[in-house]
């Protein structure tokens, strides 16, 4: 599950790098779109789907609107994250087997990588 915002490069660069990881490691991956602001789920569904549209043609995994911002609290908050990105990899039994915080792009795509591959 990746927590991010859509325009924030890293946040985009990470979104990127998620494509490759659920194609190689047959992962699932779920994007939370949690810094957004619309005064409407409605508005707030529009403005995704046009960004997602246009920036991420070839995503490969759904995203979710924080609209109520109840996903920070239930994993930011909980875990003492603040920054985004953040992923958290949740394994087959319903826990958090390990999360990347605010990593550069270069460096969250080496270690998902080392971790997935570890996990495997």
């Amino acid at each position: 599950m990746n927590f991010g915002q859509l325009g924030a490069p890293p946040c985009v660069a990470a979104l990127s790098d998620l494509v490759q990881l659920q194609e190689k490691y047959r992962v699932e991956v779920i994007g939370i779109a949690a810094r957004e602001r619309a005064r409407t789920a409605q508005e707030a569904a529009t403005k995704l789907d046009a960004w997602l549209t246009e920036k991420l043609p070839n995503l490969n995994y759904r995203i979710g609107f924080n609209y109520t911002r109840e996903m920070d609290k239930l994993w930011m908050e909980s875990s003492f994250s603040v920054g985004i990105p953040t992923s958290f990899v949740v394994d087959r039994d319903g826990r958090i087997a390990f999360r990347f915080a605010d990593a550069t792009r270069s460096r969250f795509a080496e270690d998902s990588d080392r971790q997935l591959a570890h996990h495997r």
